[in-house]
């Protein structure tokens, strides 16, 4: 890494970190006479970049840099780099350190750039050197199945564009901007093919509306020209409605182009697999490496605190009489504790949650799907002995996503937290599953009990399901006299009962907003359709009343009274202007208009039920999985006073809340 030259004349350097100016690694602050006064006409943009701490004045660089022993500041990278893309914040030049360490790799920049000025999709590009005589086809598979293997597969660049060299400016730094702008080889337009059918036109068209380019070839491939989770969902929609092909994401995944697609032979579940098939996941062989057989640690280790569910368990935490004298350690992808912190605060910001307290929290950065969680080994031995009890709250919920897919951030990271558990000292783990281990299955009704193990074989749809059964099972083999663990499984999470603030992709509320948009619902005729509705606050409440009385065991979170489908109906036309139709075909006929919107497409696959054609393509997008089966709480009731109730109250507060 570069070094950071000495200080001239009347200009001092400082590292931030947290509260202190005087740390060894974080943000670079520079002090003294050289300071501009601020930005013209932008007082947001200078309060923001030249704060005042204790009457002096700094001007914040967004150069992360580290102090070596010889006291020079080496430079890291730059805080301003990092994205925002799909719901998740990257760092680009994580990306381009994971690319400069290939060997095949001489040099690597990634921006995030529009494919080109007839494509508006976004795509985060990865742009390439490589030795002059290497073969480049046979580069781009290394370096893709090498990035596979270090990245998170949402980290991973949609293009890599092998390149001789890259731009550079006049002080010898990559030039981002010549890299957005210039032409990408793979993404140029391809000559125009003649269509098989008038059903293949249709879907092409289909595919270049959703995308936003003029047109698409009967081979080309969807998830190639930029497609990302909400264009699946929307193409699997429109497919349904426009041409009556009913395909699964499963089958999506093999059959990428319009000619694919209308050459299905068949159609099946959606993304179904049987229990079994997912055995050789859930066994394992523990290798515990216990100092000590004592819940002797005083630290509280926390994964997913940027995350819904876990930012509201961390903010109950901070509060607690009981935890108040006790270390809580944050695992959090991040490039510095600082920039650890700050997502933190954002979260608790975004939520509307008590931040004053985070001063006590510590961040670690780290990723669980690495090895020791990416900590150097000897950290990561210290924290093992050091902590008592963990929150594994971390997880990937995306209902369009495939098992393969939601695999290393919802098992592999289990896996990692149970070893972390079996090392150091005894400890007792809190883990964050759900009630789709029922209600994604086709043990969907009846009782669902707390004793339940999972023992019974069973039809598992969809992978976010799919996963959380792997990881229980995996949990649920555990010997107790290695790990007390509390499975905690919870109904639908939604917004808080003062607020009424909900994950930003929450998909009740998804369902509302599509409602006010077609200002139309239609009737359940069986007047069996139910809907559980967990508000956040409450149930982080009951985890820690759990948590705390419990040394083993498994737990239901969800509503005393699941709400029905008919009850929500008449509440959001009471609130908003919906009107109930009694005609399933004239609701049908009236989201055409909105084909485009993807609040509109959850809300009709969220209402597969009322669809027999549609149901078994599409169960694992159903909002009413609650739907003839009730919940076991005896357990919960014995350690928790609080009760989750539908009221009127909740539910208008909801509808109020997703604004159009």
């Amino acid at each position: 890494m570069p070094v950071i030259g000495k200080e001239i004349q009347g200009v001092t350097y400082h590292i931030h970190d947290d509260d202190t100016l005087d740390a060894d690694d974080g943000e670079l602050w520079i002090s003294g006479e050289c300071l501009a006064i601020g930005y013209f006409k932008n007082e947001d943009l200078t309060k923001e970049k030249f704060p005042v701490v204790n009457d002096r004045r700094y001007y914040r660089t967004s150069d992360h840099v580290r102090r070596r022993e010889n006291g020079d500041l080496e430079f890291i990278g730059r805080y301003d780099r990092q994205v925002k893309f799909h719901g998740q914040l990257i760092e680009l030049e994580e990306i381009e350190s994971t690319l400069k360490s290939l060997r095949l790799v001489r040099n690597a920049a990634v921006v995030k750039r529009v494919v080109s000025e007839k494509n508006s999709k976004e795509i985060i590009a990865a742009f390439v050197e490589i030795g002059d005589a290497t073969d480049a086809e046979e580069a781009s598979k290394c370096i893709r199945k090498a990035l596979r293997h270090h990245l998170p597969k949402w980290m991973i660049p949609g293009h890599i564009e092998l390149i001789q060299r890259l731009p550079k400016v006049t002080s010898g730094k990559v030039d981002y901007s010549a890299l957005s702008a210039m032409e990408m080889k793979n993404f140029s337009m391809q000559p125009e093919e003649n269509y098989h059918s008038d059903k293949e036109e249709i879907v092409a068209k289909i595919m270049a509306d959703i995308l936003k380019i003029s047109r698409v070839n009967p081979n080309e491939n969807f998830f190639d020209l930029g497609a990302d989770s909400l264009d699946t969902l929307l193409l699997i929609a429109r497919l349904q409605n426009e041409v009556k092909i009913n395909i699964t994401l499963d089958q999506l995944k093999r059959h990428t182009t319009p000619f694919a697609i209308c050459s299905m032979s068949s159609q099946g579940n959606s993304m179904a697999m049987y229990s079994n098939e997912l055995a050789d996941d859930w066994n394992f062989n523990l290798v515990p490496q216990f100092e000590s057989d004592q819940y002797n640690g005083n630290t509280v280790f926390i994964t997913g605190a940027t995350g819904f569910l876990g930012s509201h368990i961390l903010a109950e935490l901070i509060e607690r009489e009981d935890y108040r004298n006790r270390d809580i350690v944050c695992l959090v992808r991040c490039a510095s504790p600082n920039h650890g912190v700050e997502r933190i605060r954002e979260t608790f910001n975004r939520y509307n949650l008590n931040a004053h307290n985070l001063g006590r929290v510590k961040i670690i950065s780290g990723d669980l799907v690495l090895p020791e969680f990416g900590l150097d080994y000897k950290d990561y031995e210290n924290l093992a002995i050091v902590t008592s009890e963990v929150y594994h709250c971390a997880a990937t919920v995306n209902m369009m996503a495939d098992y393969e897919t939601l695999k290393p951030q919802n098992v592999t990271a289990t896996k990692s937290i149970v070893q972390f558990c079996l090392n150091g000292r005894r400890k007792k783990l809190n883990y964050a599953s759900t009630l789709s281990v029922f209600v994604s299955t086709n043990r969907n009704e009846g009782v669902a009990l707390e004793t339940d193990r999972l023992d019974n074989p069973c039809i598992i749809y969809g992978g976010y399901g799919q996963t959380k059964y792997v990881s229980e099972k995996f949990l649920l083999n555990v010997p107790s006299e290695l790990c007390s663990i509390n499975i905690i499984r919870y109904g639908l999470l939604c917004g808080d009962t003062t607020n009424g603030i909900s994950a930003p992709k929450d998909f009740l509320g998804m369902f509302i907003r599509g409602a006010k948009l077609v200002k139309a619902l239609p009737v359940d005729t069986s007047g069996k359709l139910g809907i559980d509705i967990s508000p956040i606050d409450l149930a982080s409440k009951m985890t820690v009343d759990i948590a705390t009385k419990s040394d083993g065991g498994i737990y239901h979170i969800a509503s005393e009274n699941p709400l029905s489908y008919s009850a929500l109906c008449k509440a959001i036309e009471k609130n908003s202007n919906v009107k109930i139709l009694e005609n399933y075909e004239i609701w049908k006929d009236l989201l055409i208009d909105f084909q485009d919107n993807a609040n509109v497409t959850a809300l009709d696959m969220s209402l597969c039920r009322l669809n027999e054609n549609a149901y078994d393509t599409l169960r694992y997008m159903d909002l009413f999985q609650t739907t003839n089966i009730l919940f076991d709480m005896t357990n919960t009731h014995r350690l928790t006073e609080h009760r989750i109730y539908q009221n009127d109250k909740l539910i208008e507060l909801y509808i109020k809340n997703e604004k159009i």
